[in-house]
């Protein structure tokens, strides 16, 4: 169902950009209800779907009771092999790339914190700063 609701936001944002996209069209392109996608990943504007209740939930349920780091390790790892993919689809495009552990330490960790302990410090604006901070080579 993930992949499928994936799915259903990548065309339309294509077509019509992210701004644009609306629960009732994902879901009908998912082939799954509105309030699965709702429940899920709450409001389609954020920025991450881990911004969502249930994603903030998920994200604690996986380091709960986890106390040889296992499950952390194992997000960890994810994490970075996703910035790897960007970073070498940004690199074959010519762009400047910075390394996995500066993106870890100025985007990913910042909004993880967020999403953690100030779920209502975090939106689009705020994500898009610390991407273009980076870029820009600072702090």
């Amino acid at each position: 169902m993930r992949a499928s609701v994936h799915d259903a936001v990548r065309e339309p944002a294509s077509e019509v950009g992210r701004d644009a996209l609306t629960v009732p069209v994902v879901a009908q392109r998912a082939g799954v209800t509105p309030s699965t996608v709702h429940r899920r990943w709450g409001d389609l504007q954020e920025p991450d779907e881990m911004a969502s209740p249930s994603g903030r939930a998920y994200i604690r349920d996986a380091l709960l009771g986890d106390p040889d780091g296992g499950n952390a390790g194992r997000c960890s790892a994810y994490a970075a092999e996703q910035i790897d993919v960007i970073l070498g689809r940004a690199a074959a495009r010519g762009e400047r790339t910075l390394g996995t552990e500066t993106v870890v330490d100025h985007v990913v960790a910042p909004l993880r914190y967020r999403i953690l302990f100030r779920p209502d410090g975090l939106d689009a604006a705020r994500a898009r700063s610390l991407v273009a901070l980076v870029l820009a080579g600072t702090e």
